[in-house]
């Protein structure tokens, strides 16, 4: 259902475990550990093992079963909210763009209409079926662009083939060009790993080597402009210089994106969209961490959002009268 992700971790005790007093304690530490990082873990003893086998088999095959229910459920909820506000946002621009030849309405009329028209079936019918996956915003209201939808592109469909075998050579260099033009174009800001992965997956690859990583890179640089990070160095539209101001954009139904793969001044743009001036920073970093998918934030991870949120103040507040 989700290729890439992991439904479960399954512990198994090891011949190990009875020679050491505490590694029951340790066991359980790193349970622990793991279910707040978000993971579901099952446990397989070697005793329930050696004893029955195939009921123990049995066992675990029931909580998996169940664990998909759950997370099938939970990720058609994603996709039902997802698809919900990329149906107001289009209300609201097609609201907007219909009184633009009247009077031009304030935000929370806009708004109003919006919500009118998504409650109206013959207005539903006109939000096309694809609605969700395009990048939507309000145009014409005096206020920071709203949530766009982060989409994986397929850097195969700006080629006419991939070819695995001719990858490294010099003849090969212009499928190259068209695939990497394709995908910061349509995911820029873009990760280098994040790059190097999507066009490794086009030519049947599951993983990207350190040769095809180099490989992408030495064409990717030729044409566009980057921004380095601890995390990695991101790739920028042409249209777009390193550094600019940029829209943060939601991971979309298909999606899947770790927050390292998101760029400082995307980051920058979450806090624009989602701080609270009332509430704490700890308060406003969970928030940021929600948004971008995480449950439990590590200190890598919530060290980039504190930058992001120093980097939002800062930016926000004018400066001191001489």
């Amino acid at each position: 259902d989700a290729p890439g992700s992991y439904l479960s971790g399954i512990e198994c005790d090891g011949a190990t475990y009875h020679r050491s007093a505490t590694a029951r304690d340790r066991d359980m530490l790193r349970e622990h550990v793991l279910r707040g990082l978000g993971w579901e873990i099952l446990r397989i003893w070697s005793t329930d093992w050696w004893v029955d086998p195939t009921g123990t088999v049995d066992r675990v095959c029931k909580q998996l079963d169940e664990l998909l229910i759950v997370s099938r459920a939970k990720r058609a909820v994603e996709v039902e909210k997802a698809v919900a506000e990329a149906l107001a946002r289009e209300a609201i621009e097609r609201a907007m763009a219909e009184n633009a030849s009247d009077t031009k309405p304030t935000p929370k009329q806009a708004e109003v209409r919006a919500v009118q028209a998504v409650q109206t079936p013959a207005a539903a019918e006109d939000v096309p079926a694809e609605a969700y996956a395009q990048r939507v915003s309000v145009q014409g209201v005096d206020q920071p662009p709203l949530k766009w939808l982060y989409l994986e592109c397929d850097p195969s469909s700006a080629v006419e083939s991939c070819d695995p075998d001719a990858f490294f050579d010099k003849a090969y260099d212009e499928r190259l060009q068209a695939m990497v033009a394709h995908v910061v174009a349509e995911e820029g800001p873009v990760l280098d790993l994040v790059l190097a992965r999507r066009i490794s997956r086009v030519h049947g690859w599951q993983r990207t080597g350190s040769r095809i990583q180099e490989r992408v890179e030495v064409v990717a640089r030729r044409g566009y402009k980057t921004s380095e990070e601890s995390v990695g160095t991101f790739y920028w539209p042409v249209a777009l210089e390193p550094g600019s101001e940029v829209a943060f954009r939601s991971a979309g139904p298909e999606a899947q994106r770790s927050m390292d793969e998101v760029c400082m001044e995307e980051l920058v743009a979450l806090a624009d969209h989602v701080v609270d001036p009332t509430a704490t920073d700890d308060e406003n970093l969970v928030v940021m961490a929600r948004e971008l998918g995480i449950l439990r934030l590590r200190v890598s991870s919530r060290g980039r959002l504190e930058d992001a949120l120093r980097r939002f103040r800062s930016a926000a507040t004018p400066p001191a009268e001489t």
